[in-house]
């Protein structure tokens, strides 16, 4: 306050603002830290895109602690159109999708959580963004390849192979029954619909 009333609001660009909502965000005043990062979005049209993205997030937080759910994800979709990496746009694809899914868009939060999956599966976010599609009925938008990757690069590798073998039989089961004692994974793949028909293949798997 002592330095704004000296030099002014905007002396420094945006980053007088921003500490006040940094120092607002520590104190639990949300009210605060939501104008002052309006404020630094104001000044200089926000600054740098790091600068920029660091208020707009802070005045998204403010928004959702306010419970105002549609300006956080609007303010949210801004960072996400302001990311330069593929781990930060996976992170708000996520964010996007999770504030979007809370206000009912699911339509928008499957669109989200399933482009991490395909696009993104590297990321730490691909599990979650995969069992959140799960989770809303959207499984089937992805194919079991898609879902092998987000599990193998999770280290799921159980899993990876069993939507792997999914993928190769088709519309038949598919389950992983144990490990096997020399580190090997143990596969049964139960062909076809009519149980009388079914064929039980066995077949070792090298686990990565």
């Amino acid at each position: 306050d002592a330095f704004e009333a000296s030099a002014g609001t905007s002396a420094i660009g945006p980053y007088a603002a921003l500490q006040r909502a940094q120092c607002a965000a520590t104190l639990g005043d949300w009210s605060t830290e939501l104008n002052a990062a309006q404020s630094a979005l104001s000044i200089e049209g926000g600054g740098p895109r790091l600068t920029q993205i660091e208020a707009l997030e802070r005045a998204a937080e403010a928004s959702q602690r306010l419970g105002r759910k549609q300006q956080a994800l609007d303010l949210y979709n801004r960072s996400l159109g302001l990311a330069a990496t593929r781990g930060y746009t996976a992170e708000m694809l996520f964010t996007t999708a999770s504030v979007a899914r809370s206000l009912g868009q699911t339509d928008l939060a499957a669109e989200r959580f399933r482009a991490i999956v395909v696009d993104y599966a590297d990321q730490a976010r691909g599990p979650g963004a995969l069992e959140a599609l799960n989770d809303l009925g959207r499984g089937a938008s992805i194919s079991p390849l898609q879902a092998g990757l987000v599990r193998f690069n999770a280290k799921d590798y159980a899993g990876a192979v069993c939507d792997g073998v999914r993928a190769l039989a088709g519309d038949n089961r598919a389950f992983v029954f144990g490990h096997m004692a020399d580190g090997n994974l143990h596969i049964v793949v139960a062909a076809g619909d009519d149980a009388t028909t079914r064929a039980r293949v066995e077949q070792i798997v090298d686990q990565p």
